[in-house]
């Protein structure tokens, strides 16, 4: 039984009970002892009646709110869908942009409770987000590696050098011994310039905004990948997310959010040319 057949069945149930607590209060409210008559009198009967006639009303706002609620949602799937596909791409015209799903093959980086395998979400919204470029923008987008592989760090950063990159993210996900760690980060280099941090505050916040978990805010750090482009390119390492939350990593899990994630990347990116130019 889905969520909404379930919530339906409830209600059935709860309007029964209460019309049964009303026709019991409305025939013992006087004493204890009612008569058959007085049972079925006329004043007990019109006190059920208005009963029954309030928990319909009730029932039937309920589901009028259900289905505005719905729609909305209707609504705000196509603004989403139409805030991205209007952005202007022309800034993205002959840019280099390197994709790095982190970790693969041996390497499966954080498992999540219920064993979803980072490696896998990271690779998947890597390539939603390669499709994306590719598809609407005028931009040469690469892959660090497009299938399950291990990929030495070193051979990471050297791809994106080898490019020359104006651009490099690393799509990871979050873990922590705890499994109540949750939310997005986004790292740059300590030395990253002005330009790499700006681009980091417009992914992160896309993100935020586009999934709706906690924001942790942008850190720096030394991680290799950064630390080997920094000086080349905007360089950034992206945490989508806690796979060792179990809330997390059911969220995570589903495909329609890995595309998500990406459509919020890629925003991400366009806001920051918009606002650069």
């Amino acid at each position: 039984m889905n969520p909404r057949d379930s919530k339906k069945l409830s209600t059935v149930i709860l309007i029964f009970i209460l019309s049964f607590m009303l026709l019991i209060n409305s025939c013992f409210s006087v004493s204890v002892i009612a008569s058959t008559g007085e049972l079925f009198s006329r004043d007990n009967m019109i006190k059920l009646a208005k009963g029954i006639a309030v928990l319909y009303l009730l029932n039937r706002a309920n589901q009028l709110i259900e289905n505005q609620s719905d729609r909305t949602g209707e609504i705000r799937e196509e603004e989403r869908l139409i805030d991205y596909q209007d952005l202007s791409t022309e800034a993205l015209d002959g840019r280099v942009i390197v994709i790095d799903p982190g970790h693969g093959g041996s390497d499966p980086g954080a498992v999540g409770p219920g064993g979803l395998l980072e490696k896998e979400v990271n690779l998947n919204i890597a390539r939603n987000l390669y499709n994306l470029l590719k598809e609407n923008t005028a931009a040469e987008v690469y892959l660090t590696r497009a299938d399950d592989r291990y990929l030495p760090l070193g051979q990471r950063s050297s791809i994106a050098c080898e490019k020359r990159a104006d651009i490099f993210i690393s799509i990871h996900l979050n873990g922590d011994v705890k499994r109540t760690e949750n939310g997005i980060e986004t790292y740059a280099h300590y030395g990253g310039s002005r330009e790499t941090w700006a681009l980091a505050w417009y992914i992160q916040e896309s993100l935020v905004k586009e999934l709706g978990l906690s924001d942790r805010g942008l850190k720096a750090d030394n991680f290799q990948v950064l630390r080997e482009t920094r000086n080349s390119m905007k360089s950034l390492l992206l945490e989508i997310g806690f796979i060792t939350n179990p809330a997390e990593e059911t969220f995570l899990k589903k495909k329609d959010i890995q595309q998500r994630a990406a459509e919020a990347i890629y925003r991400g990116i366009l806001n920051y040319y918009a606002a650069s130019t």
